[in-house]
């Protein structure tokens, strides 16, 4: 669908809900990693299989923490095209 027709509030529109799926992918993403981690952690404390020993209680944050960079990629990928077609539509 081109841009050219649209009036400039739905571009507007447009752009913001690309940032908003991009932003969204990464707190859930980012936040499911977290939760992952703490699951990850009470498992290993249950069985007691936990090689890891203190450093388990991590588990949360760290998988938290490694998951949110590439998700940034993930959001610029997403968020890039939307944004910039619709600025360019706009200034054209």
């Amino acid at each position: 669908m081109s841009t050219s027709n649209l009036s400039t509030s739905k571009k507007v529109g447009i752009g913001f809900y690309g940032l908003l799926a991009g932003i969204s992918t990464v707190v859930v993403f980012t936040a499911a990693s977290f939760f992952l981690g703490v699951a990850a952690s009470y498992f290993l404390r249950y069985t007691r299989w936990d090689p890891a020993g203190e450093l388990s209680a991590w588990f949360g944050l760290a998988w938290a923490w490694y998951a949110f960079w590439p998700q940034r990629l993930q959001l610029s990928a997403n968020a890039w095209p939307t944004t910039s077609s619709i600025a360019n539509s706009l200034l054209a």
